[in-house]
């Protein structure tokens, strides 16, 4: 499991939300949730801050 799939289940966040909240689409969102796509740190950066965390917990 992804850290970012960890922390949205922590947070009761769906993929589905979280893609509206972070002006992404469905598709990316769950992409890097099943690690098909590598979270590079500046998206890392950008997804932290709509989940009001720190993006290298995220990276670990």
């Amino acid at each position: 499991m992804t850290k970012l799939k960890s922390v949205l289940i922590s947070k009761g966040i769906s993929g589905k939300e979280f893609a509206a909240m972070s002006n992404l689409s469905c598709s990316t969102i769950y992409k890097y949730m099943s690690n098909d796509r590598p979270l590079s740190e500046k998206t890392a950066k950008r997804l932290a801050a709509v989940l009001n965390i720190d993006f290298r917990e995220l990276m670990s």
